[in-house]
């Protein structure tokens, strides 16, 4: 299951309690977001290992500041409370996979 966030001090506590996090940055009307959201889905579905969060760009400015997002969809890899893994685009759920074999 994916959880929206909403506030910059939100998604520091939730790093602070995961050690696996990924946050799926999306925009209103981003054609490449919508095709990517249920892929997203799904593997948060497969796996309980990793806390998945949905953060709309649009809302929450000051996050995709924080994290220098730039475009949409963008999914960060944060492990241990650091990113380790950025991608811009839409991306296969096969794709997705292997970056979090390669590393988480």
């Amino acid at each position: 299951m994916i959880e929206e966030l909403v506030q910059l001090s939100e998604i520091e506590e939730k790093l602070s309690t995961n050690p696996l996090v990924i946050l799926d940055f999306w925009n209103i009307g981003c054609g490449p977001c919508q095709a990517l959201a249920p892929v997203v889905e799904e593997i948060s579905d497969e796996t309980n290992e990793i806390e998945f969060y949905s953060v709309s760009i649009d809302n929450e400015k000051e996050l995709a500041e924080h994290f220098s997002v730039m475009a949409a969809p963008t999914l960060l890899f944060i492990k241990d409370g650091g990113v380790v893994k950025k991608t811009i685009g839409f991306k296969s759920k096969e794709s997705i996979s292997e970056i979090i074999e390669n590393y988480f």
